[in-house]
């Protein structure tokens, strides 16, 4: 915008007379005007002095006004510069032509001037419009990339300490010297730890969404293990309320599906822990079935419905509308005083990223059920078991593994202490480093079978570290690498595995995270604790 506020308008045309009405008629109307005879010299000013707006005669010697446009066009800092074009041809070819060229209006000659002030106007209020937009735009994109920042950061500064939290209290876990009350204490601590550590990634996952950063990871996988996973995870604590807890199954239930298992599992832990937190009496059901095939080209799809249902409080009416918008709550669960509100608000958006939707029917003191539908692809592969015993822990590895050398890098030496203690039971020589220089010194030297590090560290971190490990030109550079971060965000899991990461963990990580990840990248054989005890 020129001084004074007044609008700069360029006015293009070979024809003396023309360009001097223009002038006349836009200065009048307090714009500032400068009057140009020819494109070529126009175009001259224009990257020297961008206008406010353009009018742009076509027939022109030299350069015409669909040349001038064209070359305007081509600067990327004059794009968005709004060119009515003026002439006296009417034909549509030449109008149609004069828009294909980026002109915003069309005016023909002879004009009348409250016309011409009038499309001057309105084009000049849409470009301070679309320029308020843009720069509104280009604030929010700023305010989202701190929140992201932000949110990364505070990821990694609660997500590390959580993993000594956690880390330590699953180790004291397995002492034969606690007494009953200490069990319960730590019991305490890692269920206190557990809750905290979900509210952190309910917070990220809306900001992912928000963000547009969730996609969808389809893995082959069966629907009845998935169940039988969350059976393990809920029917003690329902007991534990006297709450009958059940589960209706089939066999159809084993065919296997392409789908997002983690946030189908995400879904039906956050609808039953719902169901649990505002259910004390009665029971809580969970039912599950594949229907209405679509046969297709490409694929065979199935659409999976799930229904979780209870006898708890139920919810009113007037507060149905508000049980899946982000940090809404009921009454109930304003009084529970409980959880962030964003629960159901991801479990709805992850259904509708796979294609579905959630639905909820309620009944104010009987209960409430909802109603979970995606679509998934059949499969004829066999899927990938992810059924763990918790309970049976490491103790040592079978017979017959060689003594192998690992190197544990991590600037926190909290971080490295819990690795060590978790390795403990396998007998292998650990070396530490508390960046990825000293890492980098001890693998040149020792040559270790496998490395774990921890991507943020100082002076080295581990995206430097495993970026020269694996450019090295000889047999080491295919040493297995584990790393560990606290980064909750997938485009930095993405970007870590690109480097040539052969297994990512998540901090805060778990003992048989741990010992699955090892086993993969070294094909170790365990032995269990329960395997001693059935032996004994």
């Amino acid at each position: 915008m020129a001084k004074n506020n007044k609008s700069n308008i360029m006015v293009v045309d070979d024809l003396v007379e023309d360009t001097k009405l223009l002038t006349q008629i836009l200065t009048e109307n307090n714009y500032l005007v400068r009057p140009f005879l020819s494109g070529k010299l126009a175009l001259r000013s224009i990257k020297i002095e961008p206008p406010d707006l353009l009018l742009l005669d076509i027939n022109m010697p030299g350069m015409d006004g669909y040349e001038l446009a064209k070359q305007i066009q081509n600067l990327p800092e004059l794009r968005r510069l709004p060119i009515i074009f003026i002439s006296a041809h009417q034909d549509i070819d030449v109008k149609t032509k004069a828009f294909e060229h980026g002109g915003v209006d069309y005016i023909s000659k002879p004009f009348q001037a409250q016309e011409l002030i009038s499309r001057v106007k309105l084009h000049l209020k849409l470009e301070k419009q679309n320029a308020d937009l843009e720069k509104a735009n280009t604030e929010l994109k700023a305010l989202s990339q701190a929140k992201s920042r932000f949110l990364s950061s505070v990821s990694h500064e609660i997500r590390t300490p959580m993993n000594a939290i956690l880390g330590f209290a699953e180790l004291l876990q397995y002492s034969e010297n606690l007494s009953e009350q200490e069990k319960g204490d730590l019991e305490t601590i890692a269920n206190s730890g557990e809750h905290l550590l979900a509210l952190i990634n309910d917070v990220l996952e809306m900001s992912k969404i928000e963000s547009g950063h969730i996609n969808i990871q389809p893995v082959v996988m069966n629907l009845n293990e998935l169940i039988r996973e969350i059976d393990t995870m809920f029917r003690l604590p329902a007991k534990d309320k006297n709450l009958q807890f059940i589960i209706e199954r089939n066999e159809q239930l084993n065919q296997p599906i392409v789908a997002d298992r983690s946030k189908l599992k995400q879904i039906l832990i956050n609808l039953l822990s719902n169901a649990l937190k505002f259910t004390d009496q009665g029971s809580i059901r969970i039912s599950a079935k594949l229907s209405n095939h679509l046969d297709t080209t490409l694929s065979k799809q199935a659409k999976l419905n799930i229904i979780v249902e209870d006898t708890g409080v139920g919810i009113a009416d007037h507060e149905i509308t508000q049980v899946f918008k982000s940090f809404e709550q009921t009454q109930s669960g304003r009084d529970s005083e409980q959880g962030t509100g964003l629960g159901l608000a991801i479990s709805r958006q992850y259904a509708q990223l796979m294609g579905g939707d959630i639905s909820v029917n309620s009944c104010l003191g009987k209960g409430t059920a909802f109603k979970v539908t995606t679509i998934c692809e059949l499969s004829n592969q066999k899927p990938l078991s992810h059924t763990t015993n918790k309970n049976a822990r490491v103790i040592g590895l079978t017979p017959g593994h060689p003594r192998y050398r690992l190197l544990i890098t991590d600037d926190i030496q909290t971080n490295r202490m819990i690795l060590k203690r978790m390795l403990m039971p396998l007998d292998i020589d650990i070396k530490e480093a508390c960046n990825g220089k000293e890492a980098l010194e001890i693998f040149y030297q020792w040559h270790p079978d496998l490395i774990i590090t921890d991507m943020q560290m100082p002076i080295m971190n581990g995206y430097e570290l495993v970026s020269i490990i694996r450019s090295i030109a000889n047999e080491t550079r295919n040493t297995p690498i584990i790393a560990v971060s606290a980064s909750a965000f997938e485009e930095d899991r993405q970007k870590i595995l690109a480097l040539g990461i052969d297994t990512f963990l998540r901090k805060p990580y778990r003992e048989n995270e741990l010992m699955n990840a090892l086993a993969q990248q070294l094909d170790l054989v365990f032995l269990y604790q329960e395997d001693r005890e059935r032996r004994a």
